[in-house]
C-alpha cells in the first residue's frame, strides 16, 4: 500500500500555494497588498479560524511566509465568494479534478464539493483555501508543485515507459504533458517570490539554514 499515490487526505498549508496561485491569476492579489489578519481569528457561521499568533495588517507576502489560516481564508472567501466555481476552474485546471497518474492502480479520486452539494456550506470556501474540507493525494500535491517549478508545464506522473516481452517491444509510454501552462509567467515569478520567502523569513526558516543556494518551498 503505497500511501503517497492511494492515500486521499486534507492537505492542509501546502495548499495554500495552490490558493495564492489562483488569486494571483485573477489579479485579486499582488504580494505588497495587506490583508488583515487582526488577532488571529476569524468566524465563519459557528465555526472559528485560527493562526498561532496575531500578525494584524501585514502584506500578502507575509501572510504567505508566516502560513496565515486566516489571512488566506479571508483572500479566498471575500475574492471568490460570489463566484466560487471560479475557484474551482483553477482547481481543475491545476489537475484536482481528477487522479494525477494513468499508470499505478489504487489512486483515489479527488474530493472535492462544489457549490449545491450536500456538504456545501458557508464555511467550505475559506476551509478550502487553506488546504481542509478537501481530500487529495501526496502525489496529486506533488504533481502541482512540479509544475511550478517546470515554469507551469504540469507532467503527468508516470512509472513505466515500456514494456517488453523477451527483449520485444510490446508497448510504449510517453510523458503526458498539458497542452497549456497553469498559470502565467507572471505568476509564476511572484509566487517563488512567495516560496523564498517562506524559507528565509518563514515557516521554514529554520529548517534550511545557511544553504549555500537558494531554496524556495
Amino acid at each position: 500500500y503505497n500511501h503517497t499515490v492511494a492515500s486521499g487526505i486534507e492537505p492542509g498549508s501546502t495548499f495554500k500555494l495552490v490558493s495564492a496561485v489562483a488569486a494571483l491569476e485573477d489579479k485579486l492579489i499582488e504580494l505588497t497588498d495587506t490583508i488583515d489578519t487582526g488577532e488571529g481569528k476569524a468566524q465563519y457561521d459557528d465555526w472559528e479560524i485560527s493562526d498561532d499568533a496575531a500578525y494584524g495588517k501585514i502584506p500578502f507576502k507575509k501572510v504567505f511566509a508566516r502560513s496565515s489560516n486566516v489571512g488566506m481564508a479571508k483572500l479566498i472567501s471575500e475574492g471568490y465568494g460570489e463566484m466560487p466555481e471560479r475557484y474551482l476552474e483553477h482547481l481543475r485546471r491545476f489537475g484536482f479534478m481528477e487522479p494525477a497518474n494513468n499508470q499505478l492502480v489504487g489512486e483515489p479520486e479527488p474530493v472535492i464539493h462544489e457549490p449545491g452539494d450536500e456538504m456545501w456550506h458557508i464555511t467550505t470556501l475559506p476551509s478550502m483555501a487553506y488546504g481542509y474540507s478537501i481530500k487529495v493525494t501526496p502525489l496529486q500535491m506533488a504533481a502541482f508543485y512540479n509544475a511550478l517549478a517546470n515554469n507551469g508545464t504540469y507532467v503527468r506522473p508516470w512509472l513505466v515507459k515500456s514494456v517488453q516481452n523477451n527483449a520485444k517491444v510490446v508497448k510504449e509510454y510517453e510523458a503526458e504533458v498539458s497542452p497549456a501552462p497553469v498559470c502565467s509567467d507572471s505568476t509564476i515569478e511572484k509566487v517563488k517570490e512567495l516560496m523564498v520567502e517562506v524559507v528565509n523569513n518563514g515557516t521554514a526558516r529554520y529548517a534550511f539554514r545557511n544553504m549555500p543556494f537558494q531554496v524556495a518551498g
